[in-house]
């Protein structure tokens, strides 16, 4: 067996050429498709977990921040690339208010002690009549479980907690 140095790095065969706008390389990984009967099993398991979720593709080739910033085509390994990313393509913070957010916009998601886990992307903004809330539909990948269409505070408890909410649109 092969040791790889710098796996996911530019010098890998199983990555791909992804970099920030800055030129900055961002360390990701090929990732194998997994069987349909896996995919399938991973999927009933979290839809059983979370009955307000809507499985969306059952792929494993791409992780959350893959789906985002690279096109649904590699695991992007570190969430410090990720944050690379994040300050040189130009995003920006919104305020926490669902109003302010549009579909497209990136959610940001970390754990207990701040650390980035998981990112999705605005997919659908509603009004629910009956409390006059504004409904905030994600759409992210949960690690090799497949992509998921969910409410935005609805996520696996590995996946983390909902933190912010950033944007390229230009703002006035």
């Amino acid at each position: 067996m092969a040791v790889v140095i710098n796996p996911g790095g530019p010098t890998d065969r199983e990555s791909i050429k992804l970099a920030t706008r800055k030129r900055r390389f961002i360390r990701n990984l090929a990732h194998i498709e997994a069987l349909p009967e896996t995919m399938r099993a991973r999927i009933e398991v979290n839809t059983k977990a979370h009955p307000s979720i809507e499985p969306i593709s059952g792929s494993a080739v791409y992780n959350c921040y893959g789906m985002v910033f690279a096109a649904r085509r590699t695991w992007i390994l570190h969430p410090e690339d990720v944050s690379a990313i994040l300050e040189d393509d130009g995003y920006h913070p919104l305020p926490w208010d669902p109003a302010a957010w549009q579909v497209g916009d990136i959610v940001l998601y970390n754990d207990r002690d701040g650390g980035l886990t998981h990112v999705g992307m605005i997919a659908r903004k509603s009004i629910s009549i009956s409390d006059a809330q504004i409904k905030v539909d994600v759409l992210s990948t949960w690690g090799e479980t497949g992509e998921y269409l969910h409410p935005i505070d609805v996520v696996s408890p590995f996946l983390g907690k909902p933190s912010a909410v950033v944007s390229q649109r230009f703002l006035p």
